[in-house]
């Protein structure tokens, strides 16, 4: 038997081949059968959104829960007599731990993808690396080391506002550290598209933790998504911070802090502050309309959070530590 009448039998035998068959239809249109493998399914097979949809739906059901159970105690203090009250320095460990769990996974993330002796590649991993270290610097400038800083401590109304936006926070740096793996893994591809020699493999380990799979959209739309999962996701956590920030002290104490309320050098600078940090937020959301090269993106990004702490440790100098016990640097 001839191979070409060889492979019809096999895809007809698998019902791929038969003309009946609405399936053989949808592949046959987009032509991509190769060697009984199917590249494109029906939409109802190919992903399935229920389990995204049932998460994405318990966790809001949690957060509207709790808003409605806290909104209905007293306030004043008077919501401890009904609820057991939070050991808020304890809390506040533990967030800080659990952000840095999910910062060293993004680190390991990078860590167990597969070497291209390129610069693009470790133009993209070392950008990759000190953002990540420079966004916990960021983090923890932006929360407070005492209880009595916190915004669950002020009042249980900034307690929930707090809880919602940690909650955004945390889903948005996951998001941000896989973007970082995405950016990266399109110099894999790329090797691999090329036959480059230069290409190392990683260990057998790290092998095991990541899935090397050729990529499914074509190059200019992946790199757009990819970009737009990195902007979009900064975007956010800058955004989270500073809003974390005046959460916890209170938008007239912020505004007392930057001087708003006296004229002079002082009140510029603190104006020129607010609205750099504003720009820069609105920069990295739209970045991607015009940026998608991988090690640019990167790079550009790194540059982005370094203005923000450069901005931070200004604001210090200008106007004092953000919290009590905070040093001005």
């Amino acid at each position: 038997m001839h191979g070409k009448d060889y492979d019809y039998s096999n895809r007809v035998a698998n019902g791929y081949g038969d003309p009946s068959n609405q399936l053989y239809h949808e592949i046959s249109r987009t032509g991509e059968i190769n060697a009984g493998h199917i590249h494109h399914l029906t939409d109802s097979q190919s992903e399935n959104l229920g389990p995204i949809l049932l998460l994405l739906v318990g966790a809001l059901s949690s957060s509207a829960l709790l808003v409605a159970m806290v909104s209905t105690l007293p306030g004043g203090g008077q919501h401890k007599e009904y609820m057991v009250p939070m050991n808020v320095s304890f809390a506040i460990h533990r967030w800080g731990e659990f952000t840095m769990l999910v910062l060293g996974e993004s680190v390991l993330s990078l860590l167990i993808v597969d070497v291209v002796e390129s610069a693009g590649y470790f133009k993209t991993f070392f950008s990759g690396v000190i953002s990540i270290t420079l966004l916990e610097f960021l983090h923890f400038r932006s929360q407070p080391h005492r209880a009595d800083d916190h915004a669950i401590r002020r009042s249980k109304e900034a307690g929930i506002v707090f809880t919602s936006l940690m909650q955004i926070y945390s889903a948005s740096l996951v998001v941000l550290g896989t973007s970082y793996k995405m950016l990266l893994y399109e110099h894999v591809h790329e090797a691999n598209k090329l036959g480059d020699s230069r290409r190392v493999l990683s260990n057998p380990f790290a092998r095991l933790l990541v899935a090397n799979a050729e990529p499914n959209f074509e190059l200019a739309d992946r790199q757009q998504r990819e970009a737009q999962l990195f902007c979009i996701s900064m975007a956010v956590v800058w955004a989270c911070s500073d809003l974390m920030i005046v959460n916890h002290r209170g938008l007239k104490d912020n505004f007392g802090r930057c001087r708003f309320s006296h004229a002079g050098v002082l009140r510029l600078v603190g104006s020129i502050l607010v609205l750099l940090r504003v720009g820069l937020i609105c920069f990295i959301a739209t970045l991607s309309q015009w940026v998608t090269q991988p090690s640019l993106l990167a790079f550009v990004g790194l540059m982005g959070i370094f203005t923000q702490v450069c901005l931070r440790v200004i604001g210090s100098v200008y106007f004092g530590p953000v919290f009590r016990g905070d040093s001005n640097v």
